[in-house]
């Protein structure tokens, strides 16, 4: 991890790492197993805050004394050296929310998966096991690890192992550690059915508690959206409006300055106060794995077109290139053209709005051709898995029958014909029946088996289970369907009204932002057209003269004049050219764009990758024809 390597240049600077520790500093350390001293990493974080002042010191001086604006590097030289030593010295900590966000996401997963293996067999270990074997994820790892511990006699028993963890992640999530000594407890219950009734209620506990997080957090949201994009979209686009005013009085505030606030500074804004919103997100469940090797998914970096894999990169470089390179001509001569450039060409859009083009059909190719098989079988597996249970019904009402499993997996095979589940049962049923394999085998085999391409670790746990219970008689197996059905039943309606109740949330959300705000951004930039040529012929009429400072140059901040320079000048000063300003709005409304959808897809399904991309692709296309679409209609409506 960079972190751990990097603080190893802290002993280079012992005196730095010198002074009292916080004992939570410490806390954080060992929760996370960083491979990190204290010291070491206190005079990291104090040696990278004094490298980053005396760097922006050194360029304030430059900038000073080479008569260029220096003010922006003196405030960075006031900022950036805080934000590293608040970011470097308190990574511990934000690592620790970040890890223990996304373990708590997969306990749910480690409960069902250890209430599954109960209700089968009340065997502990056998459980612990399991839930290690099959739960992915920080959760799945640890519990790796204290299988291995308990092997290793660091711990005297499965119980005693299971109890320290519970005790370990009890701070964070009390209802997983009261779900795991309701898992215990019924292993000293006599009777069966109040034993199942305690696994059922532990099941309970961690999905209603999930629940009741995903509500309280979707309550405390409404004002920080509301606030974050206020602050992110409107209010800037606001301040755009007031730019002609600016000019007009004499104030020019430039298109480096522009460039710099709205490009840079805002962004990095916006999306650290999205991501700190995000960090109280409860985690509710984890997205499926996709393997590199599912034959339908081209490999990393590649895009499918047709039966050819092509490297994605460069396709989407190129066809982003052609769209921007009239653009970029234009952009070039305005950049180095000294007088005011003002020529729209075609529907009142300036040729630099291609540039906008450019990057947004580059971007989305490559982010939707990239990952669109990927979304496929993504959606593949969550249909799936619900038809899964769906069949799993079936199967169980052919058990009770007392129909042999075999006959039982092709009647079931037969009723859900059609499906991706009833698929896995008949082929199954088939290698069973005509293959004379095992009913493992023909599951499991991984050159032939039924769940060869079925990427669902659900699927693949209750099937183990079903063929394990299978092997005692096909009553057992009976039970142990009608069990995991009813249990599987009862999480999918969880998870299903964390959907609705997110998505109620996210719909208005997405019109509201994507729509709404590159819509209004158009606007803006039509009506600065209008509002600039009226102050150019103001100016064509005052009573000064003009003089080379005063000269209508606005693609940057002149030496002695605007924003950061002596004031008390009288010039008369012109508003940015509309192809730049074009510019720079659309690359924010691109900005605000990515970041608003990163935010709307972990708000809705969380850290799934996937879901990311195939949203920011599409989000991108539509904002930018919004845009567009509303230069070309403020331009006509104008006109008329």
């Amino acid at each position: 991890m960079w972190y751990e390597r990097a603080c190893k240049f802290g002993r280079f600077i012992p005196w730095a790492g010198k002074g009292e520790i916080n004992k939570e500093f410490y806390d954080y350390i060992s929760f996370t197993g960083l491979d990190v001293k204290p010291e070491e990493a206190r005079a990291f974080a104090v040696g990278s805050t004094i490298i980053t002042a005396v760097l922006f010191a050194f360029l304030t001086i430059f900038m000073f004394l080479s008569h260029r604006p220096w003010i922006p590097f003196l405030v960075a030289l006031l900022v950036v050296p805080l934000a590293v030593l608040s970011y470097l010295g308190n990574y511990p900590k934000i690592y620790a929310d970040v890890y223990r966000v996304k373990a708590l996401g997969a306990m749910p997963e480690v409960v069902s998966n250890m209430a599954m293996s109960l209700k089968l067999v009340p065997n502990l270990e056998r459980a612990v096991e399991f839930a290690a074997k099959n739960t992915s994820g920080q959760i799945g790892r640890e519990f790796k690890k204290m299988v291995w511990d308990t092997y290793m006699r660091v711990y005297r028993s499965s119980d005693d192992a299971l109890t320290k963890f519970a005790d370990k992640w009890k701070r964070w999530n009390d209802d997983f550690a009261r779900s795991i000594y309701l898992l215990k407890g019924s292993l000293l219950e006599k009777n069966e059915k109040r034993r199942l009734e305690d696994i059922d209620k532990s099941v309970d506990v961690i999905l209603n508690g999930t629940v009741d997080k995903m509500e309280k957090f979707a309550r405390s949201l409404t004002m920080p959206t509301l606030s974050l994009y206020f602050m992110g979209m409107i209010l800037p686009l606001i301040m755009i409006a007031v730019l002609p005013t600016l000019s007009y009085i004499g104030t020019n505030i430039g298109a480096r300055t522009l460039f710099i606030a709205y490009n840079i500074l805002l962004p990095l804004i916006v999306f650290a106060w999205s991501k700190n919103i995000l960090s109280k997100r409860p985690v509710t469940t984890t997205p499926p794995e996709i393997p590199e090797e599912h034959p339908d998914v081209p490999p990393e970096g590649k895009l499918r077109l047709g039966n050819t894999c092509l490297p994605a990169l460069p396709v989407a470089a190129a066809f982003g290139l052609l769209i921007s390179l009239p653009g970029i001509f234009k952009l070039y001569h305005l950049l180095t053209m000294p007088e005011f450039s003002e020529p729209l060409t075609f529907l009142g859009l300036d040729p630099t709005i291609l540039i906008i083009w450019g990057i947004s059909v580059g971007t989305s190719i490559y982010l939707i051709g990239t990952t669109i098989d990927r979304d496929k079988v993504r959606t593949k597996i969550k249909e799936t898995e619900k038809e899964f249970i769906d069949s799993l019904i079936q199967l169980g009402s052919r058990l009770s029958e007392g129909r042999p499993i075999e006959d039982a997996f092709s009647r079931v095979g037969e009723v859900m014909k059609g499906s991706a589940a009833g698929e896995i049962f008949a082929s199954s049923a088939r290698g069973v029946k005509l293959a004379r394999k095992t009913l493992y085998s023909s599951l499991f085999d991984k050159d032939e088996g039924a769940l060869k391409h079925v990427y669902s670790r659900t699927i693949h746990n209750v099937m183990e289970m079903v063929v394990e219970a299978s092997r005692k008689s096909n009553a057992a197996a009976g039970i142990a369907v009608s069990r995991i059905t009813e249990h599987l039943t009862k999480i999918r309606d969880v998870d299903d009204e964390i959907e609705r109740r997110l998505d109620e949330m996210v719909s208005s959300m997405r019109s509201t932002v994507l729509i709404f705000g590159p819509f209004v951004g158009g606007v803006v930039v039509s009506l600065q057209k209008m509002m600039n040529s009226q102050l150019l012929k103001a100016q064509t009429t005052s009573t000064f003269s003009p003089t080379l400072e005063g000269s209508p140059i606005s693609l940057g901040d002149m030496p002695g004049q605007g924003f950061f320079g002596p004031l008390g000048s009288k010039i008369t000063v012109a508003p940015i050219s509309m192809g730049i300003l074009q510019l720079i709005i659309g690359l924010y409304m691109l900005e605000m764009v990515v970041i608003f959808s990163l935010y709307m897809s972990e708000l809705y399904v969380g850290d799934d990758r996937v879901h990311k991309r195939m949203e920011i692709g599409k989000n991108l296309l539509l904002a930018t024809l919004l845009f567009t679409s509303a230069i070309v209609i403020t331009q006509m409506f104008l006109k008329s």
